[in-house]
């Protein structure tokens, strides 16, 4: 499992990057974005969010007014000013602050009295996220990876070495780029494409694979047979995408025969799935579900006679 000092919230360039991040991120997390900041009358820079009411909540929902700091240093009380009359003039119902670093000491003890009822004002709601708490719950979240690919890039090609390696061969898998000879594993980009055609010579009629070519982001091949397929190689090292590969391949051969056009074709399919292997055949904690609507079930199957 990846640690949190493997992703780098630097990579996010800027306030306005980082309040795009924040939506996301807090969508992720069940909440509802109302306002982004600047999308109000008054133009302000403030986010306004909606969560679910919590259970001794007298509302259906909470109305929480966001707030999001993107510094290479401690949030302080002078970046966090008039949090009272923000709540109010918003109409919120709670104060949530996103920092990709922390609060200062000083912040923290205002937060503290601002939460404890002072003369006639009341009790406030006051919670934040600090960057590592932000950290570690992308890496908790179930779409937290999607995150770490969109905003992230340099830290997600660390997640996927981290999620990723078996060690199951002695040496890890090279695929190469069928032009420039770059391995596509290396950073897991680029494409694997299915040459096929569709005969209808002969019997049975069917589809036949007449090349795979490995293909990096800057050699795509061109004037493919419309029945060819493209598939990227970062989908493939994910399990389900990686069985469906296989079922798909085997149904093929078993209801279509020859699927493969000669031994050369046979041969690079099975150095395909040879390489595969190793990154799908890794320890999980939870199952995944794949993209789209695939859903994997295991088929019932009788042996013996």
């Amino acid at each position: 499992m990846l640690d949190t000092g493997k992703l780098d919230l630097s990579e996010i360039e800027g306030g306005n990057q980082f309040e795009h991040f924040t939506a996301d991120f807090l969508s992720c997390l069940g909440y509802e974005i109302l306002q982004r900041p600047g999308e109000g009358p008054d133009g302000g820079k403030d986010m306004i969010a909606a969560r679910p009411a919590l259970a001794h909540e007298q509302r259906e929902q909470t109305l929480v007014l966001v707030s999001c700091k993107h510094y290479g240093r401690a949030v302080g009380i002078g970046d966090e000013e008039n949090i009272v009359d923000r709540l109010y003039e918003h109409d919120c119902d709670a104060f949530l602050g996103v920092y990709s670093s922390h609060p200062s000491q000083a912040l923290t003890h205002r937060f503290d009295r601002l939460r404890a009822p002072f003369r006639r004002r009341p009790a406030m709601e006051i919670d934040y996220f600090t960057g590592e708490e932000i950290k570690r719950r992308l890496l908790e979240t179930a779409d937290g990876e999607r995150l770490i690919r969109q905003y992230l890039p340099l830290s997600h090609l660390g997640y996927l070495r981290a999620t990723t390696e078996s060690f199951v061969f002695e040496r890890r898998p090279v695929i190469e780029c069928h032009e420039c000879k770059v391995d596509l594993l290396q950073k897991f980009e680029g494409t694997i494409v299915y040459k096929m055609t569709y005969d209808t010579i002969g019997a049975p009629n069917g589809h036949r694979l007449q090349d795979i070519i490995a293909c990096c982001t800057a050699h795509q091949p061109r004037g493919l047979p419309a029945a060819s397929i493209i598939r990227p190689i970062e989908q493939l090292i994910q399990p389900a995408t990686f069985i469906q590969l296989i079922h798909q391949d085997m149904n093929f051969q078993a209801l279509r025969p020859p699927f493969f056009s000669g031994i050369e074709v046979h041969r690079k399919w099975v150095h395909l799935v040879h390489s595969l292997f190793y990154f799908v055949a890794r320890g999980r904690s939870q199952p995944v579900q794949p993209d789209g609507e695939l859903l994997l079930k295991q088929p019932r199957v009788k042996y013996g006679l």
